[in-house]
């Protein structure tokens, strides 16, 4: 019965994992402990989504340990909290790709689709923060805010990445150097093509089952 559960609500538990985990980096960025346990939820939740079966289940498990134990080593002040952000942004991309696989063939299509499209568009601007933290790193004073000079950390990049992903964009925060801008375009694009192409995916699905059934009928 557990095990039922954990399928038919596995994708809701990565989005609710996901929308916790932006929320402790944008509201309290500075509590290690609260963006840790984040962290570790979504973690179990994205080992969760992926079946035991599935070749990318035993790499997320991995990589989601690894950057558990990069946090805790963080927070105790033993590393920089940049490499275990570019474990995040793997760990991010690896998921992402997975999920995007299993989603796009799942049969039949049901609600659950719908939350795992969901938890992967704010996955997307979850690692999009962390590729604006790296680049900040690389090259202080990438982006400016409009409110005047101060550093970003990445609950601002969090924030920013949010705005950007929805094509908002307010104008507080802003790339000026070309890297940023490349990749804040790029995140821009992305955001309108998943959207469209989630539904097209989904629609398309939808059907093929339908005419599945009727062919069954």
């Amino acid at each position: 019965m557990l095990q039922n559960l954990r399928a038919r609500f596995r994708f809701r538990l990565l989005l609710a994992s996901t929308v916790l985990l932006l929320i402790a980096m944008m509201s309290v960025p500075d509590n290690q402990y609260a963006v840790f346990l984040s962290m570790a939820f979504l973690v179990a939740a994205g080992v969760n989504a992926l079946p035991k079966k599935h070749p990318m289940h035993p790499v997320v498990l991995i990589l989601g340990l690894t950057v558990l134990l990069c946090k805790a080593l963080t927070a105790m002040g033993m590393m920089s909290y940049h490499v275990g952000n570019f474990g995040l942004a793997i760990l991010y991309a690896v998921l992402f790709f997975a999920l995007i696989h299993r989603l796009t063939h799942q049969r039949p299509v049901t609600g659950e689709l719908l939350y795992g499209l969901a938890a992967i568009y704010l996955q997307i601007a979850l690692l999009f923060a962390i590729l604006y933290d790296g680049i900040e790193m690389f090259w202080p004073g990438s982006f400016s805010i409009s409110t005047g000079v101060a550093p970003l950390e990445i609950g601002d990049f969090a924030y920013f990445s949010l705005i950007t992903l929805t094509t908002v964009g307010y104008g507080d925060i802003y790339p000026l150097h070309p890297a940023a801008r490349i990749l804040v375009t790029f995140e821009a694009v992305t955001g309108v093509l998943f959207i469209g192409l989630s539904m097209a995916r989904s629609l398309m699905l939808i059907s093929d089952d339908n005419v599945d059934e009727l062919e069954r009928d």
